[in-house]
């Protein structure tokens, strides 16, 4: 799973019974979007993590539960368009592992064909920007800043890394290709880093001993760098151009 992993890690429930279709998702101790819970075709217990989705009829709202395709969270009854998806993902082998990612976002929005064909897979927000993930069909119930909202888990996918003749790593995408795979909503992007590193740093003041409050702000720095900073580079790399146009909501993107 992408997001860093706890060693507190609380019991969860049993899954659901005749009076209660939906099981419920428990919060972690920490970070505050990571959740457990029990898939609730499988009896398995596993983590997931809540983002948002990048589809034009999704709500701006963190319903979906990221969960690592390494947790095996797809039922039987989708298994053969799952399959069919990976092995869409993973044909093209002159690509980097995150670019068959990239690549495939970008499909979505531009060839029809491709979400008739994959009509669960759909586009959320990955701490690497915009990646395609799998419905499973399943749902959990999560508490979310005070209320109770129905969470989708979707599956994610990270694919094997492409190798050249030469058995060399394929760099991981042209910036282009990153670019292009952002002509989503990036305000929403952008809103779900801002909110990782707000709750990051609300656990500190609240929660941390000295020890973990060096641990979490190494993990805001990881936020910034890895998922905030090198999107923002390459979308306006001048810092001057930043300056000028005062702010994200001038910015035509």
């Amino acid at each position: 799973m992408n997001p860093p992993v706890d060693d507190e890690e609380q019991d969860v429930e049993s899954p659901s019974s005749a009076n209660d279709e939906v099981t419920y998702a428990h919060p972690l101790q920490f970070p505050y979007y990571k959740r457990q819970f029990v898939l609730p075709e499988m009896r398995r217990s596993t983590t997931g993590y809540l983002t948002y989705g990048l589809l034009p009829d999704s709500p701006i709202k963190r319903i979906l539960l990221l969960v690592d395709d390494l947790a095996n969270p797809v039922p039987d009854s989708r298994m053969d368009e799952y399959r069919a998806f990976l092995a869409e993902l993973e044909s093209n082998q002159s690509l980097g592992g995150m670019a068959k990612t990239k690549s495939f976002v970008v499909r979505l929005r531009t060839d029809k064909a491709v979400c008739i064909r994959f009509p669960n897979v759909t586009v959320a927000v990955h701490k690497m920007g915009p990646v395609p993930v799998f419905d499973t069909g399943m749902s959990v119930k999560v508490e979310l800043h005070g209320e109770t909202v129905i969470a989708q888990i979707v599956a994610y996918h990270d694919p094997r890394p492409a190798r050249s003749s030469a058995g060399t790593s394929v760099p991981v995408y042209p910036d282009e290709l990153l670019v292009e795979s952002l002509d989503y909503d990036l305000h929403v992007v952008f809103q779900r880093y801002h909110e990782d590193v707000a709750a990051q740093l609300a656990d500190i003041a609240n929660h941390a001993n000295l020890a973990r409050a060096l641990q979490w702000t190494k993990e805001c720095e990881i936020i910034i760098g890895q998922s905030y900073s090198t999107k923002l580079a390459l979308i306006a790399p001048d810092p001057e151009q930043r300056r000028v146009r005062g702010g994200f909501d001038e910015w035509q993107w």
